[in-house]
């Protein structure tokens, strides 16, 4: 017994290595930093870009994918050698018995493991394309500040929830929940592309469902309190809904919230009527910014 525990050591000593000598250089790095008292050269803080909380469920989401993806290779890893340091003592190949009982206590960990590699790259991937639909409908708002318009991106109202884009224009205050859909090929007599709102529900090719309709006109609600409460006078607050990539048919007219395509939005704003006078427009702006300012260099 002893001497299998001796090989079975020697066996995990590289592993052992291994691992150490990945660590040694991240505790050096950090050492250094403190020893040299590296800080940033500006700490003034800055906007929250688009998709800065799907951001960082991502960076989170990685950190997880690692974790669970080191623990079955490992797990497989010691498993081979613990059959390889099992023939060496035995000097024969493991048996079909001998290979489920060593198994026992390792295939738990890597089907484990594999498991929840799958669901977190799926859930990723889910994070991964709504990020990247609300960057591309940031990138179409950028414009329209260059005709006297504020955007913000990403408004912490909660720890558990942000608005994607608030836009403060001179004909008033918008925000746009973005919506990113994966596209698949339509039934006969359909389009693969195009959404059909009545007023109440939204038709997609494949299903009919009220996607992002509610969360947006509460979104628009729950910021048109706050920024009565912040600036001490009444703000309405326009709700657009819309999706990346998607081209949105509406069938009704004057309805409470817009639902378009990005492109889009532009002529939606500037269609109402001015409702704001400069130096409201510059209180709520001031509000707005001393909340999404908070993201460090």
């Amino acid at each position: 017994l002893n001497r299998v525990m001796a090989r079975f050591v020697l066996l995990l000593l590289p592993i052992a290595l291994c691992m150490v000598a990945a660590i040694i250089p991240l505790l050096l790095w950090q050492w250094d930093r403190k020893r040299r008292n590296v800080r940033p050269p500006v700490s003034e803080k800055m906007l929250r870009p688009p998709g800065e909380s799907l951001r960082l469920k991502i960076q989170l989401l990685d950190e997880k994918i690692d974790f669970a993806l080191t623990m079955s290779v490992v797990a497989g890893a010691i498993f081979g050698l613990c059959l390889y340091g099992f023939s060496l003592q035995v000097r024969r190949a493991p048996n079909v018995i001998e290979i489920v009982v060593i198994g026992v206590f390792f295939v738990p960990f890597v089907a484990y493991g594999c498991f929840r590699l799958f669901r977190l790259i799926k859930e990723r991937s889910n994070y991964q394309l709504g990020f990247d639909g609300e960057r591309f409908v940031g990138e179409l708002l950028s414009r329209l500040m260059l005709e006297n318009c504020y955007v913000f991106h990403d408004f912490p109202a909660d720890k558990k929830w942000n608005i994607d884009h608030i836009i403060v224009a001179p004909t008033g205050v918008f925000v746009v929940e973005t919506k990113t859909l994966r596209k698949q090929d339509a039934p006969p007599g359909k389009r693969d592309n195009t959404i059909v709102y009545d007023g109440k529900r939204l038709e997609f090719p494949h299903e009919t469902h009220d996607y992002g309709l509610q969360q947006a006109k509460d979104n628009a609600r729950w910021l048109s309190t706050w920024l009565g409460a912040a600036t001490g006078e009444k703000v309405f607050v326009r709700p657009i809904l819309t999706f990346p990539g998607w081209w949105v048919e509406s069938r009704v007219n004057g309805e409470d919230i817009k639902v378009v395509n990005p492109k889009q939005i532009r002529s939606i704003i500037f269609s109402v009527s001015a409702s704001l006078s400069e130096e409201q427009r510059k209180r709520i702006i001031h509000q707005l910014d001393q909340t999404c300012r908070d993201v460090e260099f």
